[in-house]
């Protein structure tokens, strides 16, 4: 993942850039109770908006912008032509799809079928 306007990552973790991505609807997180940290969650146009959007977990924020906020920042995946992402929201936390609702401790984001339609 490449971030734009974030510092670099410190020596050794370079290759250590795992994120989980997660396909959403807008209500999922209002569904999960995931608490919103800053910025807004999906609205249903944002399927169809011609810029990407994505809600992160607070620790890829931390990650990738941490002296500042992550809401308006840009990502995208390494590979050659694949679109600038927009931050959109921050959330408090993520869960993986247990019984349990065990706090994940990866990189998180959330888009809307954006990527699934192109």
């Amino acid at each position: 993942v490449q971030a734009k306007g974030a510092p670099a990552l410190p020596p050794g973790e370079q290759n250590l850039n795992f994120i989980t991505e997660r396909i959403v609807t807008p209500h999922y997180f209002r569904t999960l109770s995931i608490p919103i940290l800053d910025g807004r969650t999906f609205e249903e146009a944002d399927a169809s908006n011609e810029i990407p959007l994505a809600v992160i977990s607070q620790k890829m924020a931390k990650r990738y912008w941490p002296h500042g906020d992550a809401v308006g920042k840009q990502f995208r995946f390494d590979a050659a032509g694949t679109p600038w992402i927009t931050v959109s929201e921050l959330q408090g936390m993520f869960t993986r799809p247990t019984r349990k609702r065990q706090v994940t401790r990866q990189c998180t984001f959330c888009m809307t079928n954006w990527r699934t339609r192109n």
